[in-house]
């Protein structure tokens, strides 16, 4: 690192996007790392959707300044497309997100074509991010959700974090 050899800034971001990819690959084997025990489906496709948020953090370090606020807003589109299986599995109605992808592909190509502040992203993200980890519950019933153990409410909070790293970082 002295010698410049190794930027850690590069190494964070790699070591962002390798555990985002390992928790998606293997949400189970990622939880029991830490210990947790009685797992769940709940818990397993909530933290895959918390390491897909991750992932989407890892592209935003990784993207052009100029156009990450647009290109963010495609990575959220396909996020939200990637979860499927885990709103599924809690029996969450499908519109919200087909609204919601709607609006990220609205987001990003005006913001890219410059008509769009690029606040509006920053906004989604902090908004978004802070309701999942402060008012997990209140997120739990505006989508619907059924059967959300406490596990994957943790997770749910993990990835309002991601989404506020996002945000914060935009």
């Amino acid at each position: 690192v002295r010698g410049g050899e190794i930027d850690p800034i590069q190494v964070g971001k790699g070591i962002v996007a390798a555990s985002g990819l390992y928790a998606a690959f293997d949400p189970k084997g990622n939880l029991e790392k830490y210990g947790c025990k009685n797992i769940g489906k709940s818990g397993e496709t909530l933290m895959r959707a918390g390491a897909l948020g991750q992932l989407v953090f890892a592209a935003a370090l990784n993207m052009d300044s100029e156009n990450v606020h647009g290109q963010i807003s495609y990575h959220m589109l396909a996020f939200v497309l990637l979860s499927q299986p885990t709103w599924e599995f809690h029996q969450a109605p499908k519109m919200p997100d087909a609204i919601w992808m709607a609006i990220m592909g609205a987001v990003g190509y005006k913001t890219l074509d410059g008509s769009l502040s690029k606040w509006v992203i920053t906004a989604i993200c902090l908004a978004n991010g802070a309701q999942f980890f402060l008012a997990t519950d209140s997120a739990v019933d505006m989508y619907e959700m059924k059967g959300v153990s406490k596990l994957g409410k943790a997770m749910m909070k993990m990835l309002g974090g991601q989404m506020l790293c996002v945000g914060t970082y935009l």
